[in-house]
């Protein structure tokens, strides 16, 4: 009697083990087909249309070429050009001379060219236009930009400025709006600078009051998302956040920046999978290096 109990049980456990793969698999296959819910089908914020913010592929770093990111060159600008993006986000340092340069940092700078500054005012100019980035690609100034940026009036650009004290974020947005002035006045209200803190937004605004502003978390990574819905609301110049895909943890927080009217950007994403798991969590656009502009559309 035993035995025969023993063997009824031992088919019962059989039985749900495999009751329970079958359920583990339907909930498995349920799941990627709400991940992979195309894109169109998800609510359009009410406020995008007609600003940079419907476009929601951004080229990271002007974008990325043969295989490179960060190059912030001419070519790779031209290119994301060609494959049809319109908001754009660069890189800016100043080097010797107060110039205004598309650099990510000293560090990564001397990676890709093979040089070995120790501080970014030691670079020349002179020095930064004749020495290939990649071995191949052309560096290039603000100036250069702006000038892009006025002769494709429909372009955007986000200003990564990478600073985050006083007096260097002020000196880098007063000779970024001069140089804007001097270019085409009008490419001022195409520009969206990046702040970091309240400060930052602070700094940046006394220099030049630009229309747009995005508020990324890469300084404030654990800022808790109370405290960034009180900094958003209380600032309405912010229309968008950023912040790093793994910091994406649900919808909640997506939905209580669109109900500010502010939608929610995820860096750096390269791939498709990735960015339709974000949108289903209310994630609104990316940043990108190697995927195409249309991805979403």
């Amino acid at each position: 009697m035993l035995s025969r109990m023993s063997h009824v049980a031992c088919r019962m456990s059989r039985f749900l083990l495999i009751l329970s793969a079958v359920v583990f698999a339907l909930t498995f296959i349920l799941s990627m087909a709400l991940v992979m819910v195309h894109p169109s089908m998800i609510a359009n914020p009410q406020n995008v249309a007609g600003t940079w913010r419907e476009h929601r592929m951004i080229a990271h770093a002007l974008g990325g070429i043969d295989g490179y990111d960060y190059t912030n060159s001419l070519e790779v600008f031209k290119r994301s050009l060609d494959m049809g993006f319109v908001v754009f986000e660069v890189d800016l340092r100043l080097i010797a001379g107060d110039e205004l340069v598309a650099m990510h940092s000293l560090g990564r700078y001397n990676r890709i060219t093979g040089q070995s500054f120790r501080c970014l005012t030691d670079i020349t100019l002179e020095h930064f236009l004749s020495t290939p980035i990649r071995g191949r690609f052309t560096p290039i100034t603000w100036e250069t930009v702006a000038e892009i940026m006025r002769d494709n009036p429909h372009i955007y650009m986000i200003i990564d400025g990478k600073y985050a004290t006083r007096d260097l974020v002020i000196r880098q947005y007063e000779i970024l709006v001069e140089t804007a002035k001097q270019v085409d006045p009008e490419i001022l209200l195409r520009i969206i600078p990046q702040v970091y803190n309240r400060s930052m937004l602070e700094w940046i605004q006394s220099v030049h009051e630009f229309q747009e502003v995005k508020f990324t978390r890469y300084q404030e990574l654990f800022l808790m998302s109370p405290a960034v819905i009180r900094f958003v609301r209380d600032n309405p110049v912010i229309t968008n956040v950023g912040i790093p895909d793994w910091r994406v943890f649900n919808s909640r927080f997506a939905r209580r920046l669109q109900n500010l009217g502010v939608t929610l950007t995820a860096h750096t994403i390269n791939s498709e999978a990735k960015i339709h798991r974000l949108v289903r969590r209310g994630v609104w656009s990316f940043y990108t290096d190697f995927l195409p502009p249309n991805l979403l559309y």
